[in-house]
């Protein structure tokens, strides 16, 4: 019997659907296209319609999620008032978010690593959004007077590479119950850090 035809973005959905619970289940090495095929209750040939290859849609998958965790920070820190409520808010609700969504990469980090380089240009737009996001949340700081920043894009920059160690702490796991203490630390040094100086008379 022929699939039904539906709308190209719900049938990819459904497939990329598919594969997240495939790669978080049994990880990258051992999941195969006929395993998504499967769960995702589609031909062969309407999987190889969206995606080429195994590879092309892990990263598909774990480019889908960093996507919609950015979007739910964003959500997170609307209503912050204070640059620490905003820092504070988006830290945590990240690393809430790469808990329950990230398992594709806990169990697959190896490949992953391989994978995402070889789609350098769309891995880099990611990254370059989550910066634009940091780099937002400094500038409004500096513009209220609650932190001090020359370049508020190169701020943002070290705070990222700050952030991505504990992101891949809790990640792995290595980060559990302590994340709130360390989140807190993290921001004073940060905050006290680019706290405005007093003008000397």
């Amino acid at each position: 019997m022929a699939e039904p035809e539906v709308m190209s973005a719900g049938k990819q959905a459904q497939i990329l659907d598919a594969a997240a619970r495939m790669f978080a289940s049994y990880g990258f090495k051992k999941t195969n296209m006929g395993d998504v095929v499967r769960e995702a209750g589609v031909a062969r040939a309407t999987l190889y319609k969206y995606f080429s290859c195994k590879e092309e849609l892990f990263h598909s998958v774990v480019s889908r999620e960093g996507r919609e965790i950015l979007e739910a920070v964003r959500e997170a820190v609307a209503h912050e008032t204070t640059t620490r409520g905003r820092l504070r808010t988006s830290i945590m609700t990240h690393t809430d978010l790469i808990r329950q969504k990230l398992n594709v990469l806990r169990v697959s980090l190896d490949a992953a690593a391989d994978i995402m380089s070889r789609w350098r240009h769309e891995t880099e737009e990611l990254q370059e959004n989550v910066l634009d996001f940091y780099e937002t949340i400094v500038a409004e700081g500096v513009a209220k007077g609650e932190i001090r920043s020359e370049d508020p894009r190169k701020t943002a920059l070290l705070l990222v590479y700050m952030l991505k160690g504990l992101f891949l702490s809790v990640l792995t796991g290595y980060v559990g119950a302590e994340r709130d203490e360390l989140v807190d630390g993290i921001l004073d040094v940060i905050l006290n850090g680019l706290r405005p100086r007093e003008e000397v008379a």
